[in-house]
């Protein structure tokens, strides 16, 4: 929140409540639930460190499509509230600095930074994926 400039933090906050909203944790935790004892039918083992990679793989995916509807979320209630999302774009950029990219951002919970960015300046995108 240091980082942050005042603007942005109702940006952040607009996004937390979007979680709240998608009810994100509830969901997470059935989806988890149920990926999981899919794989361990499927694979006969419920006990393999092996049958939990499908799993992980697939809950990240849910994270990631999570965040991306808490961003659209918060795009939508600051547009609502008359408010600019770029101080949540600059936000997001300064709190990513050199974080890691390629093959280890297929394992982040969210979206990259670029996507999220582009998403909160780019009306089309914005469009395309928040509607």
């Amino acid at each position: 929140m240091a980082l942050a400039e005042p603007a942005a933090l109702m940006g952040v906050l607009a996004h937390e409540l979007g979680h709240a909203r998608g009810r994100h944790s509830t969901r997470m935790a059935v989806e988890g639930a149920l990926l999981g004892a899919t794989v361990a039918v499927i694979t006969g083992d419920i006990t393999s460190v092996l049958a939990s990679a499908p799993v992980l793989l697939a809950t990240l995916s849910f994270s990631r499509s999570h965040e991306t509807e808490a961003d659209c979320f918060a795009l939508q209630t600051l547009a609502r509230a008359g408010q600019s999302a770029e101080p949540l774009a600059r936000l997001l950029q300064t709190i990513a600095g050199d974080a890691t990219s390629g093959a280890a951002s297929v394992l982040s919970s969210h979206p990259s930074t670029p996507a999220r960015v582009q998403l909160i300046r780019d009306p089309a995108a914005a469009k395309r994926q928040c509607s």
